[in-house]
């Protein structure tokens, strides 16, 4: 008991590492970086006297290697060697260094010979190397950049491409020139695309390629490729081989792409659950048929129920011109709501063409809406056919769950008039944007703008049916308030005499957010926000509220409790707010 104790002490106040044949002693005084390497070039401690003789007699070597790699070659390492006379006595291994200073990067040169040497990447690659004269030697940054080059080049497509100089030259004066000189050779291209199993029209598949026969080889648009074939939902799996070591690859400095394909499920069926403060506990059942013949038409029916919003949708989509950056979709919606204080029940029959890339996505839809809704005590029914336009883009940094930095901007405008049968004239614009932003380590900002207006033909703002007008408060707009609260006002005579002040929502909008957080781990989160803004149709009667909040990241987007004090009340009041899915 009292020998453990020892090598305690000895472990902790005099940086020693010890085995049970063996005691390693290294000097305190080094930094942690250069021990980290010694110990890790030394490796593990032996664990028999027959390993302890190699590893004390290989020792000085390692240490050496270790401190040259970051670039002290000046350094004086002296190592001594204790055994006892008692053989199952561990031995004292004791390491003496003295770095004195590190070599200096004198030179660096970087040649890149062969067709590679007019690749814009290449080019980027060496005009941003993380070593540059004056620099401390480091051997890992120097092995950074062989590795890179290599693997840029068969990424491009040079594989026939070798280093055929990478050397590191001190200088008697301890000065480091260093000398890389890659030779790319020929650049290969995509050879012919054949596929297996593909019960798809060749003409829509064909369109999913996104490079032809003769391309200049790239592995970012075999990637793309995946991602277009994933996309459709029409496969199971699929397998993407390059056979860059075949003969005829090496013949003609072509690689043939075979693709493997193993169809869908015919039906997919799901069920779920959520809660949300705005809506309560919802239920939902989806019905998706991702391939409905070999065109690409595919449909989409999901019913969802909750005691505020219970909705049943279902959309057919066609892919137009063979590709599903460009469809035409056909939608019914059925739904029942509350705006405000109206219970409102509508259906809407929509046909719109969407258009849409990897960060944003335009429609130009024309839409008919069939709205039902009780306020004073009178039915009221409105149809219209609306003609609209919107479109959203959005880019981000970092996780898709959990972005660093991103920006989200959509902007939606609708209209109709009397003369097309329609209940009412307007034109409607609506628009919101979000900003998320990391200032530091730890401290990210969230900011948000809601923004909407409507001109209608006639004053009387409550001809226009109650889903086409707007309301603000909730876990999305205005936090301390309940959903929908916040909109202009009318007096409603119950048929008992007694009066109620209904919300009936207004043609303009304004909403306002900025919010902190401060991350306590890479999953929880603190968080301070402030909201301001109201529903109206003339003067802005601004609402406002601030409060803390606690989110914890999950694998399917944050979970997001706030609490906010709703301080433009005449009576404030707190009111929690329980939210889960992703920022942008």
């Amino acid at each position: 008991m009292i020998r453990l104790y020892v090598c305690f002490f000895t472990l902790l106040f005099m940086g020693k590492v010890f085995a049970n044949n063996l005691i390693l002693s290294l000097p305190d005084n080094l930094p942690d970086v250069v021990t980290k390497n010694i110990k890790a070039y030394l490796g593990e401690l032996p664990d028999n006297k027959l390993s302890r003789i190699s590893f004390a007699y290989s020792a000085k070597n390692n240490t050496v290697k270790a401190i040259q790699a970051l670039g002290y070659y000046r350094a004086v390492v002296d190592v001594k060697v204790i055994k006892k006379d008692n053989e199952e006595d561990p031995w004292d291994l004791i390491i003496k260094v003295k770095l004195n200073e590190v070599s200096l990067v004198k030179s660096i040169k970087v040649e890149i010979v062969g067709d590679a040497q007019d690749d814009p990447m290449f080019k980027a690659l060496t005009a941003k190397l993380p070593i540059k004269p004056k620099d401390s030697l480091h051997h890992g940054n120097y092995e950074q950049i062989k590795s890179d080059i290599l693997s840029l080049g068969l990424q491009r497509g040079y594989f026939d491409g070798y280093l055929d100089t990478s050397e590191i030259a001190i200088t008697p004066d301890y000065f480091a020139n260093i000398r890389i000189k890659y030779v790319s050779g020929t650049r290969y291209t995509f050879g012919k695309i054949s596929f297996i199993n593909n019960t798809i029209d060749d003409d829509f598949i064909t369109k999913l390629i996104p490079f032809k026969e003769g391309d200049s080889y790239q592995v970012s648009k075999l990637q793309k490729f995946q991602n277009n074939l994933e996309n459709t939902q029409y496969f199971s799996n699929i397998v993407i081989v390059p056979n860059k070591t075949g003969e005829a690859a090496l013949e003609t400095k072509s690689v043939p792409i075979q693709v493997t394909l193993q169809k869908a499920k015919k039906h997919y069926f799901d069920i779920g659950f959520g809660y949300a403060t705005d809506t309560d506990f919802r239920i939902s059942g989806g019905w998706k048929t991702p391939l409905i013949n070999k065109y690409g038409h595919r449909q989409e029916t999901q019913i969802k129920y909750s005691k505020i919003n219970p909705t049943g949708r279902f959309n057919y989509s066609i892919p137009m011109n063979g590709s599903l950056n460009d469809t035409l979709q056909l939608r019914l919606l059925l739904e029942n709501d509350e705006y405000g204080d109206i219970e409102s029940d509508y259906w809407s029959s929509k046909v719109s063409r969407i258009k849409s890339s990897e960060t944003s996505n335009a429609e130009f839809y024309l839409r008919y809406l069939h709205e039902e809704w009780d306020i004073y005590s009178i039915e009221d029914i409105a149809d219209y056919f609306i003609i609209g336009y919107s479109w959203s883009n959005t880019s981000r940094e970092g996780s898709l769950i959990d972005p660093s930095d991103g920006f989200s901007q959509y902007y939606n405008i609708e209209g109709t008039h009397t003369d097309i049968s329609s209940e009412a004239s307007f034109l409607k614009f609506h628009s919101h944007w979000r900003y998320i932003k990391t200032l530091a380590p730890k401290h990210r900002l969230v900011s948000r703008v809601e923004l909407g207006y409507t001109y209608l033909s006639t004053s009387n703002a409550e001809e226009l049916s109650p889903s086409l007008r707007f309301f603000a408060g909730g876990d999305q707009s205005i936090r301390g308030f309940s959903y929908q609260s916040i909109g202009p006002t009318r007096i409603q005579t119950n048929d008992d005499g007694t009066q109620e002040e209904l919300v009936v929502g207004g043609n303009r909008l304004v909403v306002a957010s900025i919010e902190y957080q401060y991350y306590f781990t890479p999953k929880i989160r603190g968080a301070l926000f402030a909201d301001i803004g109201s529903s109206f149709d003339t003067g802005f009667q601004k609402s406002y509220s601030v409060g803390p909040g606690i989110h914890y990241i999950s694998p399917i987007g944050a979970i997001k409790l706030d609490l906010g004090y709703s301080l433009s009340e005449d009576s404030p009041s707190w009111r929690i707010h329980l939210n889960l899915g992703a920022e942008l």
